[in-house]
């Protein structure tokens, strides 16, 4: 995820797991799903199936997870998703940009691979967090209850203002990178990394002022495509690169 984005949503207590485990239910609600739900890999709730000799234990949830994992691959009926990294990356932003509005009736089950309505489970109606993101490894646990109700709202902002930045037309590269990639690869790709409050601060101030139109995605791929081919000799030639974006 961008970096810049990821770290200003961590700020606002979404820790990293919750984090994960939007990415994973991003990749499990995309058409066609890249990944299956949970529930398919491992039928059960682990931490209470972690019981007994615990050497035996982890060894067969690692036997039924690999086993499971195999067949849903082999699976040569299953779609495969097409997308590239860069739509992948707008489609995440995009999809929890109104997040804050979901919350209020929906959970985002990584088990069940769907949104589920939080009145279904007697156990989700009990909790008084802002958001519920199912722990896939204690189901009756919320991995986002640090998150509180005042800061919701800003979460949702982060990531409305992230797709808008990585969708627009009016984005160039000098302003796209500096919010999607680390210091050390702004450096590896022989860009200056902008100091905090600078440039990055008036690029976000103008992102707030402009009336956006949002391009279609062979455009924003094409945007993407551009920066990757300019840049894709430095980073084989530097292997921290990958993923970085």
């Amino acid at each position: 995820m961008a970096q810049g984005s990821g770290n200003h949503i961590q700020s606002l207590g979404a820790h990293s797991y919750s984090l994960t485990l939007l990415v994973i239910f991003h990749f499990q609600t995309c058409v066609p799903a890249i990944l299956p739900p949970l529930k398919d890999i491992y039928l059960g709730d682990i931490t209470s199936d972690l019981e007994g000799v615990r050497a035996d234990v982890v060894q067969r949830i690692t036997e039924t997870c690999t086993a499971n994992i195999a067949r849903w691959k082999s699976n040569r009926y299953r779609l495969v998703n097409q997308s590239s990294l860069s739509e992948l990356l707008v489609s995440f932003f995009s999809k929890f940009s109104d997040i804050g509005r979901k919350a209020r009736d929906l959970g985002i089950c990584p088990y069940t691979g769907k949104w589920e309505a939080l009145r279904s489970n007697t156990r989700w109606l009990l909790q008084t967090n802002a958001i519920f993101i199912e722990d896939p490894f204690e189901r009756s646990e919320n991995a986002a209850r640090t998150v509180k109700a005042s800061l919701m709202m800003k979460i949702s902002e982060a990531f409305e203002t992230s797709y808008r930045r990585v969708s627009s037309t009016y984005q160039t590269e000098d302003s796209l990178l500096p919010g999607l990639a680390r210091p050390r690869v702004l450096k590896a790709l022989g860009r200056t990394p902008s100091r905090a409050g600078s440039s990055s601060g008036n690029q976000m101030r103008m992102n707030r002022s402009i009336v956006f139109n949002a391009p279609s995605s062979s455009q924003v791929q094409q945007q993407f495509q551009n920066m990757s081919l300019q840049h894709r000799g430095q980073s084989r030639r530097n292997p921290d690169l990958f993923f970085d974006f």
